[in-house]
């Protein structure tokens, strides 16, 4: 199969102002462009030969955002639905997929609707809009009970499929199952898809397998190389093609590509970045979570040879990319849900109140395990939240923010960091006990009890506060989130005299950290590296 052009031949004045393929490529990420942006032309059409016959299939995976991410920059489905479009224009043999963990909590799904927490139900209601084909289960799409659940796979007009994900039944391994006009219909562990060009006929099965993890009492998982080779063996006996749809570990998809060798493709979930690997002649795609890319596969099946050339190209989901109309009413409806709730701290949710020209949560990985910039930046509004406080701690685990932030910051993207209220308490501490907290804060790394931290440093194993050492029998102010106060009681709980607790009344900005938070953002002058 010739390659696929992702983008046409533009004039060498639209190169140089970086509207080549260059855009559709994961760049530099402390850029931030300066002039609108130059849609590029993508060309998603085949140049058929004879006695082959194509598909597509486009890949996302780990996706819990339906909006735009980054400030708009990056992702939304809308954007996604574009592309779809355009591919089952060129090749309507074309497959829209998602490699699990899907209904995991986000912002949105956090909250409530109809007296029900959303929960995923924001994702279901989209990707049926997008008239998605097939998804897979991921290890964090149980976190609701089983009646929500079952909801969402009833309520979706899409496939799913799975080898080794089952239903616990007291104790019993069964299949899920969707109801359809009252029928149950049985989710089974492999799936064949008919391709048809009008003269050829293929089948395309797809075998699917998942990370076992802890999760609700109503899920039980079956062993990931066992279910694959009973499922890869059904599904080659009709199969012309055999893909894998996984949201596995790393070393699980490779194992998988060593054991199957004529799996033509594993595209993986269970990813913090998009990656490529390559075992014999398998590719195992991943890519960004939320939709900052996706995969786009082109297929050439030649029926003579029963050879299968497959292409894989990753595509950057960007602001070049225009929504699809119908599937952003579907998308406003849910982000009105979300603006509302931000009403309640901020009068105007979509305000510009901070321009960031550098990655804020830039360490979102290890968010639990060192200092970040944002944390930083919290803890100071934290601190400037009251007069004569010397210094500002914040437990890790209570960011929940799932996405860098560069560009314009509104009081949306606070909300994201804290969806749930937490105040910011003034606590009287002696040296000795601050000492210990910050000690507890350093062992509690990749735990929410990590501690960031402002005006405070550590230097030759002794904590230091502007640059001196912290006093045992010295008195500090400190301001202190309500939600790691709770967390640290027991180190406080002392016969200790000299500790004083202040509790925010609700008309203090201290009372909401987000409002501390845009008030630090309005003043602050602009963030140096």
């Amino acid at each position: 199969m010739k390659l696929i052009k992702i983008l046409s031949c533009l004039s060498v004045i639209l190169f140089i102002a970086n509207c080549t393929t260059k855009k559709n490529i994961v760049t530099e990420k402390t850029q931030i462009p300066t002039k609108k942006a130059i849609i590029p032309v993508r060309d998603f059409s085949i140049v058929k030969e004879p006695n082959h016959i194509y598909f597509s299939i486009l890949q996302l995976n780990d996706v819990a955002e339906i909006s735009p991410i980054q400030s708009g920059q990056y992702g939304g489905l809308a954007r996604v639905e574009t592309i779809h479009k355009e591919l089952l224009k060129a090749d309507p043999n074309t497959m829209i997929v998602m490699a699990g963990n899907f209904l995991t909590s986000s912002l949105l799904g956090s909250l409530k609707y109809n007296e029900e927490q959303i929960n995923g139900k924001q994702m279901v209601d989209v990707m049926n809009e997008m008239a998605f084909d097939l998804v897979t289960f991921g290890k964090n799409d149980f976190q609701m009970d089983y009646k929500q659940f079952q909801r969402h796979l009833d309520n979706s007009s899409f496939d799913w499929v799975s080898a080794n994900v089952l239903h616990n039944v007291n104790g019993q391994a069964h299949y899920f199952h969707k109801i359809i006009d009252g029928k149950k219909h049985t989710i089974f562990d492999n799936y064949v898809k008919d391709v048809y060009d009008g003269k050829n006929l293929i089948k395309v099965g797809f075998i699917s397998l998942s990370n076992s993890m802890d999760n609700k009492d109503y899920v039980t998982y079956s062993d990931v190389f066992i279910e694959a080779e009973r499922s890869y063996n059904e599904v080659s006996n009709t199969a012309n093609v055999v893909v894998a749809l996984t949201n596995l570990s790393e070393q699980e998809d490779k194992e998988l590509a060593k054991l199957f060798p004529k799996i033509k493709l594993i595209m993986g979930g269970n990813a913090t970045a998009n990656d490529l690997k390559n075992i014999g002649n398998i590719n195992i795609c991943k890519a960004d979570p939320n939709a900052k890319t996706i995969y786009i596969h082109r297929f050439d099946y030649d029926i003579l040879t029963k050879e299968t050339k497959v292409k894989s190209t990753l595509l950057t989901i960007d602001e070049t990319i225009p929504e699809d109309k119908e599937v952003k009413k579907v998308v406003a409806k849910w982000e009105n849900i979300l603006l509302e709730k931000v009403k309640t701290f901020a009068n105007n949710p979509k305000e510009v109140i901070y321009r960031t020209n550098i990655i804020l949560n830039e360490e979102q990985v290890l968010s639990k395990t060192k200092q970040t910039n944002l944390g930083q930046f919290i803890t100071k509004s934290m601190r400037m939240a009251y007069e004569n406080v010397d210094c500002a701690l914040l437990d890790g685990g209570s960011i929940k923010i799932n996405e860098d932030l560069i560009g314009n910051i509104t009081p949306v993207e606070i909300f994201k960091m804290f969806p749930n209220l937490i105040s910011i308490y003034k606590v009287k501490i002696k040296g000795d006990l601050l000492k210990k907290v910050l000690d507890f804060g350093e062992k509690s790394k990749w735990n929410d009890t990590y501690i960031h931290y402002d005006n405070i440093s550590k230097i030759n194993d002794n904590w230091t506060l502007k640059n001196e050492n912290i006093s045992d029998d010295k008195i500090y102010n400190v301001a202190v989130s309500s939600s790691l106060f709770e967390e640290i009681k027991s180190i406080l709980s002392t016969n200790n005299t000299e500790l004083s607790v202040y509790k925010p009344t609700e008309n203090e900005i201290a009372y909401d950290i987000r409002k501390a938070i845009i008030k630090y953002f309005k003043n602050k002058k602009d963030i140096k590296k």
